[in-house]
């Protein structure tokens, strides 16, 4: 049985990169069985190994595979898909206004529920900031000083951002800086990732990595996730379609009928109203059932992409029906509020979770679109 040197040497070698890793655990294994015969401590061979492990730069090409360019592209990647999602969020709690702006459900549980869905959603913007700008410094202290620059202004802008909300009395000012530090950011950003395109791979014989595309997957399986995507699309048409027409006039006039409520509209409000709904569920319909032929067709002639593909515009097709959403209902809202008590805004319990379902999916779509198919595949050195 082993001893706890042992072990330690091989929790090290565990979380390694698989290209060193059986290279590092051979070479410990042997330094551990040797250390009594040259007066030095097993275990202070295992602790050794385990902070060489850890403090190990993964992102060397030596160690890696990948050239040094490739990997600070890919970072940089993961930290705008974090940030974009993270401004998804906090931009549609903000016009969303949080769980104060819909009306109570009667179910408790449905009620704790929103109430936690709304407070997890801006604390998950937050996470997703601080990570994305964790990303772009990791790949920034890699590479030139116009990069650090970048994620510097990126930093402040971001950081701006977040104050402008609270910062009543200079909104416009922090506002405007936020949005000109963001937009230096993005400047330096573009010449920064052009220059990284054109630039030579790195020196030194370091292993070349092949593109990065998507796996496709089987038909069958690609026509299932259409399928399902297709089906949870048409199934948020029908529920934002019930919330126009049903459940958002119920919450924004309460105690009353839903035909008592049409009915104290004017003909022209109630008809322009309806319109509106009628025409957002058509259009959307219509949009799905497009995404679902062309997707089949696709498929059939090999041409469609592959699954993460589906998903990405499966999950931007279902944000942008819940943005919509909003506009749709704003002309029947607005006329309710202004002709009925209590005389002001809201949405339904249903029309706020819908809404969070939007956040969700446009910055999942940010993520799955922006991020790496997947890990570089590595080539034996020439």
């Amino acid at each position: 049985m082993s001893g706890l040197p042992e072990r330690v040497v091989g929790l090290a070698a565990r979380i390694l990169p698989p290209s060193v890793r059986e290279r590092y655990r051979e070479e410990w294994l042997a330094d551990v069985a040797a250390a009594p015969q040259l007066g030095v401590r097993p275990g202070g061979v295992a602790l050794g190994a385990l902070l060489f492990s850890v403090t190990l730069d993964r992102d060397a090409p030596e160690i890696s595979g990948v050239p040094l360019s490739v990997t600070v592209r890919r970072q940089a990647r993961w930290g705008l898909a974090f940030v974009a999602a993270s401004a998804v969020l906090a931009i549609g709690g903000f016009f969303v206004g949080g769980y104060d702006a819909a009306s109570r459900p009667t179910w408790p549980p449905l009620s704790v529920f929103l109430g936690f869905a709304g407070a997890a959603v801006p604390f998950l913007a937050a996470v997703l900031v601080v990570v994305g700008l964790a990303q772009f410094w990791r790949a920034a202290w890699k590479t030139s000083p116009l990069t650090k620059l970048t994620a510097a202004l990126a930093t402040a802008g971001l950081g701006l951002a977040v104050l402008t909300p609270v910062l009543r009395e200079t909104f416009g000012l922090v506002a405007l800086a936020s949005l000109a530090l963001l937009l230096a950011a993005g400047v330096f950003g573009l010449i920064v990732w052009t220059g990284s395109l054109a630039a030579a791979p790195d020196p030194g014989g370091a292993p070349r990595a092949v593109a990065h595309d998507e796996p496709a997957g089987s038909r069958p399986l690609r026509r299932l996730v259409l399928w399902l995507s297709s089906l949870v699309l048409f199934g948020l048409v029908a529920v934002g379609g019930l919330d126009l027409i049903v459940w958002a006039p119920l919450a924004r006039a309460p105690g009353y009928e839903l035909a008592d409520i049409y009915a104290a509209l004017s003909p022209a409000d109630r008809i322009g109203g309806l319109a509106a709904a009628w025409t957002w569920v058509g259009f959307w319909s219509a949009v799905v059932l497009v995404f679902l032929v062309l997707g089949l067709v696709g498929i059939a002639r090999g041409r469609f992409p592959g699954i993460r593909s589906l998903c990405a515009v499966a999950l931007f097709l279902a944000g942008m029906l819940v943005f919509f959403q909003f506009w749709a209902g704003f002309s029947l809202g607005m006329s309710i509020s202004d002709r009925l008590p209590p005389y002001e805004g809201g949405a339904s319990p249903v029309g706020y979770l819908f809404a969070l379902v939007g956040q969700l999916s446009l910055a999942s779509a940010c993520i799955v679109t922006v991020t790496p198919w997947r890990p570089a595949r590595q080539l034996a050195t020439t």
